[in-house]
This record gives C-alpha cells, sequence and structure tokens, in this order.
C-alpha cells in the first residue's frame, strides 16, 4: 500500500508541475500522509478536490469518467516527468535495460488512467514504456504514441458508454487489439484482485 501511495505522490507532482502553463488555479496540501488537490488544469475542467490517497479508487465512476477525459488532454505533452525508469510492481522479475531513460507526461497520464480503471494495474501496466509488436519501445516516436492515445481515446468512449464498471466486466482493455502493450504487461482483467509474481 505504502508503494502505491508513493507512486500516487509521483504522479500527482509530476502532472501539477508538468501542466503550469496551463493551470489557472493550483493547490495541494500534504497532511497526515494525505494529498489533497484542488487544480483547474483548463477552462472546462471540472476537477476539483480529491483526497487523492484515500479515495482515488473510491472515486465515482462519473468522477473517473471526468478525471480519465482530463488526463487524455495529456497526449503529446513529452515533458520528461521523471528521469528516470521505475518498475511499479514489487511481483515482476524482469528488470529494463533498454534504451529509455524517463517517464514522459503523456505516460503518466496513461498510467495514471490505468490506476483508475483496472484493480491491478501495475500487472497490465508495471514499466512506463510502451511497446509495438516488434517488442520495440515506442515512447519517443511521437507518431506510435498518437495511435495508442487515438486507442485509449476509443477505449474511453466505450467505457463512457457502457459505464466502468460494466466494461471492467466485459474485459474491455485500452490496448485490446492494436499493435502495442506496456513491456512486460499482461492483459490481466480490469477486476482481478489476485496478486502472483511474474
Amino acid at each position: 500500500m505504502k508503494f502505491k501511495k508513493v507512486f500516487n505522490l509521483i504522479i500527482l507532482l509530476v502532472l501539477i508541475c508538468s501542466c503550469s502553463n496551463l493551470q489557472k488555479e493550483k493547490k495541494f496540501i500534504l497532511k497526515n500522509n494525505i494529498v489533497f488537490l484542488k487544480t483547474e488544469l483548463n477552462s472546462d475542467s471540472k476537477i476539483g478536490m480529491y483526497d487523492f490517497f484515500k479515495n482515488v479508487t473510491s472515486l465515482s465512476e462519473n468522477e473517473k469518467i471526468e478525471l480519465i477525459e482530463e488526463l487524455l488532454k495529456y497526449k503529446g505533452n513529452n515533458r520528461v516527468s521523471k528521469p528516470f525508469i521505475l518498475c511499479y510492481n514489487k511481483n515482476l522479475s524482469q528488470m529494463y535495460l533498454g534504451n529509455i531513460k524517463n517517464t514522459t507526461v503523456e505516460i503518466e497520464a496513461l498510467l495514471f488512467i490505468n490506476q483508475l480503471y483496472f484493480d491491478n494495474p501495475f500487472y497490465y501496466s508495471p514499466y512506463p514504456i510502451i511497446i509495438d509488436s516488434n517488442q520495440k519501445a515506442i515512447n519517443n516516436n511521437q507518431k506510435a504514441m498518437d495511435s495508442v492515445y487515438n486507442s485509449y481515446i476509443k477505449w474511453f468512449e466505450i467505457i463512457k458508454k457502457k459505464g466502468i464498471n460494466k466494461a471492467k466486466r466485459e474485459n474491455i482493455l485500452p490496448l485490446l487489439n492494436t499493435d502495442y502493450k506496456w513491456i512486460y504487461g499482461i492483459d490481466v482483467s480490469p477486476i482481478s484482485k489476485l496478486q502472483f509474481k511474474i
């Protein structure tokens, strides 16, 4: 649980810092190891105050939909969010030793979307690296990243119509039937609560 808190804090701070040119207002308070965030990313933003650590997984479907819609706006944001690559699944035995050395804001946004949708997001996306069907990392290939975002946008339209819980039960995944996947990730059911070594 501590690991998820650290991960969430990193994503939160990165997203706040990386969108400073878009923000009209930002405010976050750290109190009793809970991050409270109030942010307005642009004029039509509806994101308000969130008890980030305790409630991110217990947000209503509508709040999750609003947050996912907001996060999809980070398409094309190539600013470095972290100058390193970190594995988010403590049960993963594989190590990444490739050429990608940092994480961008657009990748972090997708990771956060996965966290909102999957019960075990780090089996689906254990590393902040997306690969193509040839097992080549595409993080630095904007055309491929645009395709990934377009897949997430199509997936989002489906889950918005069906509802998140129904889409999860139907095993509707963001990159299903595409040429892309998260490196070392598995197409785990969004409702799976199993913990296992991979």
